[in-house]
């Protein structure tokens, strides 16, 4: 069987871009997988012991340290947020712990915020930076009444257990988690100059060449640690002991008694008839996962440092010819015509996408789900958690979900010259300019390339997943992202 990996995964991997995948079964680290470069300038290849960035991987870890003060009665995991970080406003007064770690909270991701406001990735953010992007921001939804990932959730965790040990993080995880369990090559790069030994630099093609794009991310508690294959294989082989990644994702329940399907660090799901819990990564050009499936006490690493690859779909595939797709849905065919925008009456959007031939719901909370063919006549598709459902409507089609119907957006006749200048968010200084070119209109920022709008009304654009709403009276919009909405306001300076 495993060579049958072998020889799937090295039919995967071009021009010496690859990765490290691990396979644990019965508490013993049964394959790792190791092709490609951690730097070409010094002709090094991938080994077990290469460090890569985990990105959100690493809030596992965050959840892990903060459950250690829940078990020790250090921290109520029903306690305010607000009574334990003075510096919070009241409007985050109804916010508990545990609404971070379920992500239910309702406070805007700040990454999202950062990104679209032209802040790079591989910029150096303070702390007290990320802090007032957080505490400006608008709340998204009352505590507890949906679940939304927001990045803020984890780094207030990482504040939160510093404010009771007097410890960071890093400190803690260091003596009481990367020790005990050998994970020697395991560290939080909180300075963002630390020495990462055995580093893998991050790669990704650009007109026909290979590039080196490298990140010392400081901010932790979201993300942060660096580990290695052989050292993910130690942590998950120790979450999978005693059902402790079981309990550690036993979710609660949203306040209308609905299942939430992520806590601590971890999602879960259902794939192949099995129930799967798992955690994916995705910073720059890093990406990573961990995969965890208690009946069949197997769990997965990978780590991947380039942008050829979906964690994702590597640790499924390989997962179907271990053991097997016992999945009884028959698939159909999807038209391209089912990819594109759909917009509810809220504003919100949904974005039905490709991703190496597979399609994927992009939804209103920032998730990316892959649509699953059907062969029912109501519900020709639907999401891997079946929260969202595709219909066929009259000669297009509209998406169920959250008691919420979504239309396709249809390209308009509107006119387009009222959007056109030059905006400005002065809180981030960022700048942005809207032109008609070839009868379509685009948007250029400082950092991004240029983006296709679509008009869906006289005072509303789309870009991507992002929705632009117009006030001409101001000369102004708003922007709404799936993680951030009404957080950013962008002013025409060009009057």
């Amino acid at each position: 069987m495993t060579t049958k990996i072998t020889n799937y995964l090295n039919s995967l991997v071009k021009n010496n871009l690859g990765f490290n995948l691990s396979i644990n079964k019965d508490g013993t680290n049964i394959f790792n997988y190791n092709n490609g470069y951690a730097n070409f300038e010094h002709d090094i290849r991938l080994t077990s012991d290469s460090v890569f960035y985990v990105a959100s991987v690493g809030k596992q870890i965050t959840a892990y340290c903060i459950q250690k003060l829940i078990n020790e009665e250090k921290l109520n995991k029903k306690s305010f947020i607000v009574d334990i970080l003075e510096f919070l406003p009241n409007k985050f007064k109804d916010i508990n712990v545990e609404n971070l770690l379920s992500h239910t909270s309702g406070i805007a991701d700040y990454l999202t915020i950062f990104n679209f406001a032209d802040r790079s990735c591989s910029e150096f953010f303070s702390v007290d930076e990320v802090k007032d992007v957080i505490c400006s921001s608008s709340i998204q939804f009352k505590a507890n009444e949906r679940f939304q990932y927001s990045n803020s959730n984890y780094f207030l965790l990482a504040l939160i257990f510093e404010k009771i040990t007097k410890l960071t993080i890093a400190e803690f995880a260091k003596e009481q988690v990367f020790k005990p369990l050998g994970m020697n090559d395991t560290l939080y790069n909180q300075s963002g100059y630390c020495l990462v030994k055995h580093r893998a630099d991050s790669y990704f093609i650009d007109d026909a060449k290979i590039k080196v794009q490298n990140y010392n991310f400081n901010i932790v508690g979201d993300g942060g640690v660096w580990s290695s294959l052989n050292d993910m294989n130690k942590w998950v082989l120790h979450l999978m002991e005693n059902s402790l990644v079981e309990r550690m994702a036993k979710s609660s329940k949203l306040n209308d008694q609905s299942q939430n399907f992520y806590n601590n660090g971890f999602f879960t799901s259902k794939k192949y008839n099995h129930n799967i819990i798992f955690h994916d990564g995705f910073f720059g050009c890093y990406r990573a996962a961990t995969y965890y499936l208690p009946d069949q006490n197997i769990s997965m690493v990978v780590l991947i440092n380039n942008e050829n690859f979906n964690p994702n779909e590597l640790v499924l595939k390989v997962l179907e010819l271990l053991i097997g797709n016992k999945s009884t849905i028959k698939s159909i065919d999807l038209s391209d015509d089912v990819k594109g925008t759909y917009i509810n009456s809220n504003n919100d959007i949904i974005e039905v996408m490709s991703v190496n031939a597979n399609l994927y719901f992009s939804d209103i909370y920032g998730r990316s789900l892959l649509v699953k063919p059907l062969s029912e006549n109501s519900c020709i598709a639907t999401s891997e958690d079946n929260s969202h459902k595709l219909i066929k409507y009259d000669s297009s089609y509209k998406i169920e979900h959250d008691g919420s119907d979504f239309y396709k957006i249809t390209e308009t006749s509107l006119e387009l010259d009222s959007f056109v200048g030059e905006y400005l968010c002065e809180k981030f200084n960022s700048f942005m300019k809207i032109d008609k070119i070839d009868g379509e209109l685009i948007a250029k920022s400082y950092l991004s390339l240029s983006n296709k709008l679509k008009a869906v009304n006289k005072n509303i654009l789309t870009m991507g997943s992002s929705i632009l709403v117009f006030d001409f009276l101001s000369d102004s919009f708003i922007v709404n992202t799936p993680r951030a909405v009404g957080s950013l306001l962008y002013k025409k300076i060009n009057k």
